[in-house]
């Protein structure tokens, strides 16, 4: 009993840094998104949905499993740049840069509490889905980096 006690509580704690995390990443699609000529904002602005919707269902998550999700508000971030950092990058690619920086500790994340054992089984299948739409968006910062590279010389 205490075993299923400690998973569930792990889960949550897990569940709650993703909360945490999914806001510093929103924080960073929103600094690179400000950074990009309008033109090449289509596909950031993709993936903040994305993200902006997934958080309220993490949040509901960890409420479900006896939480209490992270309120929003100023903390350090998490991830390898966060918002400030990313504001002030060189150009716009090095900006892209530091978000698929990001990014790919998010995914990370997502990959590491998917290896958490005694996870509720709605918990596992939207981590599962989540961390798939991470894989996707991984493809579509690829495909942007070429077209806000700055001209060669």
């Amino acid at each position: 009993m205490q075993q299923a006690t400690d998973a569930a509580e792990e889960t949550v704690a897990a569940l709650v840094h993703l909360v945490a995390l999914e806001r510093d990443m929103i924080a960073a699609l929103e600094a690179v998104r400000d950074r990009l000529p309008r033109a090449d904002r289509g596909q950031l602005d993709q993936l903040l949905t994305e993200h902006v919707d997934r958080l309220p269902v993490l949040e509901q998550q960890v409420r479900d499993l006896g939480g209490r999700p992270p309120g929003p508000g100023p903390r350090p971030s998490e991830l390898p740049r966060d918002a400030s950092d990313i504001a002030v990058a060189g150009d716009p690619g090095a900006a892209v840069r530091a978000l698929a920086d990001d990014h790919e500790a998010l995914a990370d994340a997502y990959r590491e509490v998917l290896a958490l054992p005694g996870e509720d089984d709605e918990a596992r299948h939207m981590l599962e889905h989540f961390a798939s739409e991470m894989e996707q968006h991984g493809a579509r910062l690829a495909a942007l980096l070429p077209a806000v590279q700055p001209a060669a010389v």
